[in-house]
């Protein structure tokens, strides 16, 4: 089972298992754009519970209310999610966005060596059949900025283009977080 938190702030708490023990029968937990104070303290003290008591999985995914919330109170940043994500969080950041059809920031995922080598990631078989798949893949439209990847984390997919002082700036992520584990996906679309 999968708990998946959506786009709607309005709904504060209403998509959220009542208590650990239902949120225990889960195997993973989706967030997509929501900033973090769209749950209450308690229950992000039971998704990190959840990912490293329990062993459950997490995806955090990228938006402008998620990851690049330049608000220091509406971030992940200052909450204990962020201390089972397989990135630091950038704060401050302006969204990487720009939604002209013609914009110079439309991107390809780059795979990163560990990404090419991912069952998660295999569309077809053989490298070469992958990476044409890969390809093929529409471009990207917009992103949130993270500054690093976390030591024991294994970086999947970098943009093409733009970096940091630590590097390509990191689409997607994932480690072990004690038993569980813990990805997160940085594109907007």
């Amino acid at each position: 089972r999968f708990a998946s938190a959506g786009t709607s702030p309005t709904t504060t708490g209403s998509f959220f298992p009542a208590n650990r023990t239902e949120l225990f029968d889960y195997d993973a937990i989706i967030i997509g754009n929501l900033s973090a104070t769209s749950f209450i303290d308690q229950q992000l003290l039971q998704i990190t519970d959840f990912v490293r008591l329990k062993g459950g999985g997490l995806l955090l995914l990228g938006g402008s209310l998620s990851l690049s919330h330049p608000n220091r109170e509406e971030s992940y940043l200052v909450t204990p999610i962020a201390s089972v994500l397989p990135v630091e969080i950038e704060l401050g950041q302006l969204l990487a966005t720009d939604y002209l059809p013609t914009s110079p920031s439309r991107f390809k995922f780059t795979l990163s060596n560990a990404g090419r080598k991912s069952p998660l990631l295999t569309f077809a078989d053989g490298t070469y059949d992958n990476l044409r798949q890969w390809h093929q893949l529409p471009e990207l439209i917009g992103y949130s900025k993270v500054k690093r990847a976390k030591a024991g984390a294994v970086v999947l997919a970098t943009h093409p283009s733009d970096r940091n002082q630590f590097g390509p700036r990191i689409l997607l992520a994932r480690h072990e977080y004690n038993r569980g584990r813990v990805m997160i996906f940085t594109p907007h679309d």
